[in-house]
C-alpha cells in the first residue's frame, strides 16, 4: 500500500528512503480489538518498525493507510 501511494504520487524510488507509513485495522479476536503496524523504507527494503495490538478499537484517523513521515525529497515533490 505504501509503495502504491508513492508510485501514484509519482515519487521516484530513490526518494522513498526514510518514508514511514502506518496501517491500522480493527480485528475480531478474543484478546485484541485492533492492530496498528508501522513500516519504514530503509534503502531498498520495507522494515516493520512497530506492531501495536490494542484492546480497544482504533480511532477513524488511525484506520487504513496513514502517512506518518515522508522523506524530505518526497515531501518536496508532493508540495511542488
Amino acid at each position: 500500500m505504501a509503495q502504491a501511494y508513492l508510485t501514484k504520487a509519482e515519487i521516484p524510488v530513490p526518494d522513498w528512503d526514510g518514508c514511514r507509513f502506518g496501517f491500522g485495522q480493527d480485528v475480531v479476536s478474543e484478546v485484541w480489538k485492533s492492530v496498528f503496524l508501522e513500516v519504514e523504507r530503509r534503502g531498498s527494503d520495507w522494515v516493520v518498525t512497530k506492531i501495536d495490538r490494542r484492546k480497544t478499537p482504533l480511532d477513524q484517523s488511525e484506520q487504513g493507510l496513514v502517512v506518518m513521515h515522508l522523506s524530505e525529497a518526497a515531501s518536496g515533490l508532493l508540495r511542488a
